[in-house]
């Protein structure tokens, strides 16, 4: 019996390596994968992004679209690079 990998593959006729190349790339996250992304927990892109954040805590840039919050890519990775240069630059 083959593996449920193979048969998927069999079927679309493009290798896994194939479909993971042509996969869209997505420019905007919801809080939980921008938190994979940059790799904070979710609680704390939540409370960064209150209005009374104490400025200890820094966080990515957002958008609101009605109630849920995306982070664009160019966001977090702004924020990872801003991060590590002031790590190293103290």
């Amino acid at each position: 019996m083959k593996p449920e990998s193979n048969r998927a593959t069999q079927q679309t006729g493009i290798s896994p390596a194939r479909q993971e190349q042509s996969a869209p790339l997505v420019r905007g996250f919801p809080t939980k994968q921008a938190a994979e992304y940059i790799g904070v927990s979710e609680s704390y892109l939540k409370s960064a992004r209150r209005k009374n954040n104490p400025q200890s805590i820094v966080a990515p840039r957002f958008t609101r679209l009605g109630k849920k919050c995306i982070y664009l890519r160019e966001d977090l990775d702004r924020f990872l690079n801003e991060a590590t240069q002031a790590f190293y630059s103290e």
